[in-house]
């Protein structure tokens, strides 16, 4: 059974990313990593999942040595942080594989170490060259740009590999954090 470890990339402390105004109410992020979700439900049923978020938790050696693949990716801003992830699964002898907007539009700054997928992950084409992404001793360039199903073809994200008490857009927040229930808005 291949396992694949989601690992969202840090976002660096701005005002706009709220990180310490959060720490007032004991959450971690705004929002759940939505693009490596929906990629994890695409998997076929007999991988495994597991997400690390990295403005959540950082990266340990454990969750490396568990994971066959770690897919990653984001944005621009998040670049130093996949910069470190390529690096550590690099010294774990782990395959990894980014995609994203910084993917496709900046391929050529991004870790020669790496795998990369360009254009939207939600294509059969993905799920076929995910075997080879895993074994493959050479880099693989994934190109989908001009193979994306659309997004009524994509899956439900898999938010049962999340916890959803870090991300203050899941949560709907009582008199105190420890009392957080999902919001039905």
């Amino acid at each position: 059974m291949p396992r694949a470890l989601f690992v969202y990339p840090n976002f660096p402390e701005t005002f706009w990313g709220y990180q310490r105004a959060l720490r007032f109410i004991g959450i971690n992020a705004t929002h759940p990593p939505l693009g490596l979700l929906t990629v994890a439900g695409m998997l076929p049923e007999d991988y495994e999942v597991r997400l690390n978020d990295l403005n959540v938790q950082p990266l340990d050696n454990s969750a490396l040595s568990w994971a066959d693949i770690v897919l990653t990716g984001g944005m621009m801003i998040q670049r130093p942080s996949v910069q470190k992830i390529v690096s550590q699964c690099k010294k774990a002898s782990v395959p990894v594989a980014i995609g994203g907007p910084d993917a496709t539009s900046s391929s050529q700054d991004l870790p020669a170490e790496a795998h990369l997928v360009l254009g939207e992950a939600e294509s059969p084409s993905f799920i076929k060259g995910l075997d080879e992404l895993i074994t493959s001793d050479k880099r693989i360039i994934l190109d989908l740009r001009d193979d994306s199903p659309g997004i009524s073809e994509a899956p439900l994200p898999r938010y049962d590999i999340l916890n959803m008490k870090n991300y203050a857009c899941l949560l709907y927040t009582s008199p105190s954090p420890r009392d957080a229930t999902l919001s039905r808005m």
